[in-house]
């Protein structure tokens, strides 16, 4: 009996691992960049001024950039803006492990610009190309940001 207790118990723990819908591929951080500022995902949802570009910058340490740049590994920014009803893809940006850089303090960062930004929430999945699952953050697999025009305050 205490077989079969453990062997079910061991296959309900096991079995939600197996299916996981998150990417192997773990980042360390991954923030918002505007006008040379760093913006955290929190910060974004509470929305920010009107930028002239946007860029997500996904941070990895140098062990896991190394292991993913020797598989040959990309990662797909799909770029979506939220429109009254639905939403609209906007763009799709594949980017290779081999074209990220390594910043002074070693960790490896691989980032998406978008140059024409509008004011509207916007929003970005990322699916890795080792095993085509959304990449995740803070229990995050959508990074979402609010973009205010120029002449909205807040009161």
């Amino acid at each position: 009996m205490k077989k079969i207790y453990f062997t079910l118990v061991l296959v309900l723990f096991t079995l939600p691992a197996l299916f996981a819908q998150y990417s192997a591929v773990r980042p360390l951080l991954i923030t918002w960049e505007m006008n040379g500022h760093r913006v955290s995902l929190k910060k974004g949802l509470y929305g920010v001024e009107l930028p002239s570009e946007l860029t997500l910058s996904v941070y990895f340490s140098a062990k896991d950039a190394h292991k993913w740049q020797q598989r040959n590994t990309a990662l797909q920014f799909r770029w979506y803006y939220y429109l009254s009803t639905r939403r609209k893809l906007i763009r799709v940006e594949t980017v290779s492990f081999n074209q990220g850089k390594v910043m002074p303090d070693g960790s490896f960062v691989i980032s998406s610009t978008l140059k024409t930004v509008q004011p509207g929430w916007w929003e970005v999945q990322i699916v890795s190309s080792a095993d085509r699952r959304y990449i995740s953050f803070a229990g995050l697999d959508r990074f979402q940001i609010f973009i205010r025009s120029r002449s909205y305050t807040m009161r």
